[in-house]
């Protein structure tokens, strides 16, 4: 049961991922705030340059080939 929601959870992230550029731009300021807190943790800016900090699942996401998080999932999930 719990492989099957570790499955579904990354599933969920996975495609909110592919869809976060669609879903922040038709998104209000507040929602795209909320959208920006979600994701990344300490944003700052210094010297023209943005700092920021990516929160979980999202850190693990970064560097990791598509191909080989989802050489898990079947056809069918």
């Amino acid at each position: 049961n719990a492989d099957e929601s570790y499955h579904i959870t990354a599933k969920t992230v996975l495609s909110l991922a592919q869809c976060a550029e669609e879903i922040f731009e038709s998104s209000e300021v507040v929602e795209k705030r909320e959208l920006l807190k979600f994701v990344f943790q300490n944003l700052s800016i210094k010297e023209k340059r943005l700092n920021y900090s990516l929160r979980s699942p999202f850190d693990v996401l970064v560097g990791i080939n598509n191909d080989s998080l989802l050489r898990g999932l079947d056809s069918n999930q």
